[in-house]
């Protein structure tokens, strides 16, 4: 019996538990909602299509400029007409 692909996928685990790694691995998920409440708090428009993906890893802080996002958001249902997507999506961890 080979136990070479097993034993390396537990030290893996193992390295990555050690520097502090607890998400290394991508998520996406499909049929999320949004909706958009407009200034009175009536309802402006949304949809329960929409993509939400992220590359797996959290900020600890956030930057004045140049922050990389590591998320994203969108949906193939027009809003007002235009397709769309989030930019700039970033999930953060625990940090200052």
């Amino acid at each position: 019996m080979n136990i070479g692909r097993p034993l390396a996928v537990v030290a893996i685990i193992i390295l990555c538990l050690g520097l502090g790694i607890t998400q290394a691995f991508a998520v996406s998920s499909i049929n999320n909602n949004f909706t958009m409440i407009d200034p009175g708090g009536g309802l402006a428009g949304g949809t329960n299509d929409v993509v939400f993906t992220w590359e797996g890893t959290k900020k600890t802080s956030v930057a004045a400029s140049g922050q990389v996002s590591n998320a994203t958001l969108s949906s193939s249902t027009p809003f007002y007409g235009v397709t769309w997507s989030a930019h700039d999506v970033t999930i953060y961890g625990p940090g200052t």
